[in-house]
């Protein structure tokens, strides 16, 4: 009996408040390559929570998606500002607009970074600055988003970190100091060999 329960799958109860309340946070493997979430708990907490909607039971959809959302944080996946949202667009849907607005102020305040990208840009340009140091280079190369006004001038190109480079601009400090210089647009950053 007890090798059968080793291979037997966690069950989840998602019909009911006391089952989706009682699902705890799952421990992933890293993500590899192209992979995708389907199989987290959180994501299919987020699929269970369209199909009980689509059968009026906006209780259940509510309870399914806050749930995701506790757990998303703690993913192997890194999810969007709009699979958190997703929870106070059917709170507000259903008529429940002060839990709805707590609930935005406390996602806004635990998880700015899901609505100012320049936080995770910057941490982002920090390590690839100390991957250079390690590698003894200068240079490092940056792609954003080549439709925003203000990213796009910086899009596909190399810059040099200290400004020492006779052929490369040095790094504006605007992504050193604030991450980038929109909100809303993602920075990749490598460095150059």
């Amino acid at each position: 009996m007890g090798i059968l329960n080793f291979f037997k799958k966690d069950s989840f109860n998602m019909d009911t408040l006391e089952g989706i309340e009682k699902i705890k946070i799952s421990k992933y493997p890293p993500i590899k390559g192209l992979e995708s979430p389907i199989k987290n708990i959180e994501y299919i907490l987020q699929r269970k929570a369209t199909e009980h909607k689509k059968n009026g039971r906006m209780d259940l959809a509510i309870a399914c998606l806050k749930k995701s959302n506790e757990l998303m944080p703690h993913s192997n996946f890194q999810y969007q500002a709009s699979d958190y949202m997703r929870y106070i667009k059917y709170l507000r849907q259903n008529g429940q607009e002060d839990i709805a607005d707590s609930e935005e102020n406390r996602l806004h305040q635990e998880h700015p970074e899901l609505f100012d990208k320049r936080i995770g840009n910057r941490k982002r340009i920090i390590e690839s600055i100390e991957k250079c140091k390690q590698y003894h280079t200068d240079l490092i190369y940056i792609k954003t988003n080549g439709k925003c006004p203000l990213c796009k001038k910086y899009n596909n190109k190399i810059f040099s970190i200290s400004g020492k480079s006779k052929k490369y601009p040095q790094l504006p400090k605007e992504f050193l100091t604030e991450g980038g210089f929109d909100k809303d647009c993602f920075v990749g950053v490598s460095i150059k060999l």
